[in-house]
């Protein structure tokens, strides 16, 4: 028996997926932020100059901000699925790791099932290999990096 939870989250590669994901989202919040505020201030900057200026360049100032805005919100979503993409490749790449590693012990083992700790309800003389899973695991694949392709900043919001 296995405790799968402990496989994809105890293994170095599953660790640095962790990491490298928790930089990366910290580094998007952080940018997305800048932008964020920038757009509060120009909004408050808008508001102030409504009674100012005439209505049709108020409009068009109104608009180039709404424009911002949406694009904005299309490059969050944008960068965030990069993000969620990115990790969802890392993880595949963990899953067929972990998988050439099971088998690989099962084999060594005689097995020819192996259960999710969960999934076991009593056992006398059960086998857990978990450990000997993620030792394998860490051997075959100690590290992963995160492929963020495609995120990176442009000048504009």
């Amino acid at each position: 028996m296995i405790r799968q939870s402990a496989l994809f989250t105890e293994s170095s590669a599953a660790r640095s997926i962790a990491n490298q994901a928790a930089a990366a989202q910290a580094e998007l919040d952080a940018d997305l932020d800048k932008i964020g505020e920038s757009l509060r201030d120009r909004e408050r900057e808008l508001s102030d100059l409504r009674a100012s200026l005439p209505k049709e360049e108020f409009d068009t100032l109104a608009a180039e901000f709404e424009r911002d805005v949406r694009a904005f919100y299309a490059r969050s979503q944008r960068e965030r699925g990069l993000v969620d993409q990115a990790v969802s490749r890392a993880r595949a790449e963990l899953r067929r790791g972990a998988e050439s590693v099971l088998i690989d012990i099962m084999r060594r083992h005689s097995a020819l099932v192996m259960l999710d700790e969960e999934q076991v309800v009593l056992s006398v003389n059960a086998l857990d290999i978990t450990q000997e899973a993620i030792d394998g695991l860490n051997q075959l694949i100690p590290d992963i990096s995160l492929q963020l392709s495609g995120a990176e900043a442009t000048d504009k919001p």
